[in-house]
């Protein structure tokens, strides 16, 4: 195993991955509540020192939280109802609207809110739209044309949508005016709740780790606000995906479909995209796992018109001029390198070169004896 610098060891802790969607909830999947905060209650009774969860943002029909309709954005699924109904409504109005679907109650919730008289409160919900709009405003217009255009793809919507053009934006502005503003809601309540669950545990001494997919979702509202930044063509297409390659686990490995960035378009921009994702996740979390760190060297590059991930190859991209673009800005980056796979020399010296730590898997640990670094006691 590799030396390390006494200045750079820590303490060892140990902690838990429990996406938030498998707590107890009232709805089909686990949300922010009492049940949330009851889970960190035994992380701290249980010596833990680290949640980790799964990404956090609004999913498609699959379900996937690594394929999410935002880089940004939190999932509706996750706000706490009881917590909905114990903020906004009264005692004697709660029952009206405690059978209501997760949606109509957010809907019914946002009614509620714009007829309240309250100014901190709209102060508040004010300062959030404003100090999220470099990605809230683009998000709620992509959440507004997909239920306009039946949860379609956006490379399927009409061409003058489909293109983003100011003119088609600021019609969905006008004739859309109140159901932009309940999407903007719904995600000011996201963050608020999310908010309470995360100082709950930094209170007690819990720290979360949260999980950043390295590429986005081709229907994301990143994407279709930002082509500039993808390897699309004319229409919106991706003209290559990302994958990985053949190996022990796969003859035809991976072809995972992610649109690819345009590492040119995203150096010459300053690398302002990652930096603005960063800055959000640090509004989020305390740590942060970056899924598929390999791909910051170099990328499996598949066309797009392929069926398999065999025919790709491997393509440079300039991971470490922006690492040294974000230390610049951020300092320390506490970051955690999803770093399994395919792993060369150069994906090390540059996960080295950033201090970040890597993974070893525990299960490969007990097949042989004491020197073998998948053990917990070798791991560096």
């Amino acid at each position: 195993m590799d030396s390390v610098d006494p200045s750079l060891q820590v303490r060892r802790e140990a902690g838990i991955l429990l996406h938030p969607t498998s707590l107890p909830g009232s709805g089909d999947c686990g949300e922010f509540g009492e049940n949330a905060l009851r889970f960190i209650d035994f992380l701290v009774d249980a010596g833990q020192k680290l949640w980790q969860v799964l990404p956090l943002g609004p999913v498609h029909e699959d379900r996937s939280p690594y394929q999410s309709l935002s880089a940004f954005a939190g999932s509706a699924d996750l706000i706490g109802r009881e917590w909905l109904l114990q903020q906004w409504w009264p005692e004697g109005e709660r029952d009206a609207v405690a059978s209501l679907s997760k949606d109509d109650l957010l809907e019914q919730t946002y009614e509620r809110f714009s007829t309240l008289r309250d100014d901190t409160l709209h102060r508040e919900f004010g300062t959030f739209c404003r100090e999220h709009a470099h990605w809230l405003e683009d998000y709620v217009l992509f959440r507004v044309l997909k239920w306009r255009f039946s949860q379609r793809a956006w490379v399927e919507w009409p061409q003058r949508y489909r293109d983003h053009l100011p003119e088609a934006m600021e019609e969905v502005r006008l004739s859309e005016a109140h159901a932009l503003s309940c999407f903007r809601f719904e995600q000011f309540l996201f963050f608020s709740h999310w908010k309470r669950v995360k100082d709950y545990a930094n209170e007690r001494g819990i720290r979360i780790l949260g999980d950043m997919p390295i590429f986005v979702s081709h229907d994301s509202a990143d994407v279709w606000a930002c082509r500039d930044a993808f390897e699309l063509d004319e229409t919106g297409q991706a003209t290559v995906v990302a994958g990985v390659p053949p190996d022990y686990f796969s003859e035809t490995g991976q072809r995972w479909g992610n649109p690819l960035y345009d590492w040119d378009w995203m150096e010459a921009d300053g690398f302002h995209w990652w930096h603005r994702r960063i800055a959000h996740k640090w509004c989020l979390f305390d740590l942060l796992r970056i899924d598929h760190f390999r791909g910051f060297e170099a990328c499996w590059e598949v066309p797009a018109h392929e069926q398999t991930a065999i025919n790709g190859r491997w393509v440079k991209v300039p991971g470490d001029e922006m690492f040294a673009s974000l230390a610049t800005r951020f300092g320390t980056l506490p970051i955690i390198a999803e770093d399994l796979g395919v792993i060369t020399d150069e994906v090390r010296a540059l996960r080295k070169k950033y201090g970040f730590p890597g993974m070893l898997i525990l299960q490969f640990a007990f097949d042989s004896g004491p020197d073998n670094p998948y053990l917990p006691h070798n791991h560096t």
